[in-house]
């Protein structure tokens, strides 16, 4: 497959990598706010690539980096990993984004940078792909169409005086895992071609960098209000939930009619 720019890629890992070496363009020239054209005005992001490797977050946290921000992308990871150390059940090579994205910031975030980083990821599908049924499941996970088709890890590592924050994204984008039923991916369930697939990969990744760059702008505040209305949202937007969100508090709970749960004990 050809990208816009003629150049052939035949993954989504290279196509992630392509995208990052983009310079993006100036924005409007009147100056006024266009989430759509936002996303042009990032400058290009460093990126490495490899076509096989054990974990892009394991290899994240090994690295000492000096840029602000770094992606780590593959094609197909051999110990991929979630939450609690469970193992990440990878698509066939070349058909998911198997992501890690590096922030350094100069203060520890706080513990609410994690349904931040979901709601990033749920608002850059809803604007590339507004025809699909979005929802999130805390704490954690991207559903369409009412199965997982994305998951996130937050880690963080000291390193000097700088907190490096790594944000582990795998996203069937092409094809799911054979051993997952309750899973889906972009291609299938928005039954859109290949053809059609790249160019909107493009834009769903930039995006995501757009919301991951405010994210950590504000990744030691709590929830704004804005952000627990968008995510009251869309975690109840899934189907089949025995109750619903009353609200989110700022810190993250999730609070119900009868009971409060806090995000962190998820």
């Amino acid at each position: 497959m050809k990208s816009e720019q003629g150049v052939t890629v035949g993954s989504i890992g290279q196509l992630a990598r392509l995208w990052a070496s983009e310079k993006r363009s100036e924005g409007k020239s009147d100056g006024k706010p266009d989430t759509k054209l936002e996303t042009k005005l990032e400058t290009k992001l460093d990126c490495i690539y490899w076509p096989e490797i054990a974990s892009t977050n394991d290899q994240a946290k090994s690295m000492s980096i000096s840029a602000p921000e770094l992606l780590l992308v593959t094609d197909h990871q051999t110990h991929g990993r979630g939450r609690f150390e469970r193992v990440w059940e990878s698509p066939p090579a070349g058909t998911a984004l198997l992501s890690s994205w590096i922030f350094l910031l100069k203060h520890p975030p706080v513990p609410q940078i994690t349904p931040k980083i979901g709601l990033a990821m749920w608002r850059a599908a809803k604007s590339v792909f507004p025809q699909g049924e979005w929802s999130l499941k805390a704490p954690n996970d991207l559903y369409l169409s009412n199965k997982k088709v994305a998951g996130v890890l937050v880690e963080t590592i000291t390193q000097g005086l700088q907190t490096k924050v790594i944000v582990g994204i795998g996203v069937n984008v092409m094809a799911l895992p054979e051993t997952t039923e309750s899973a889906t991916d972009f291609q299938s369930s928005l039954q859109l071609t290949r053809e059609q697939m790249w160019p909107a990969m493009s834009d769903f990744l930039s995006y995501l960098l757009l919301g991951l760059r405010r994210t950590m702008q504000t990744a030691n505040e709590a929830l704004a209000t804005h952000e627990q209305i968008a995510l009251r949202e869309a975690l109840n937007s899934r189907s089949g939930l025995t109750e619903k969100l009353q609200r989110v508090g700022a810190d993250g709970s999730l609070i119900f009619s009868e009971k409060t749960i806090s995000w962190q004990d998820l």
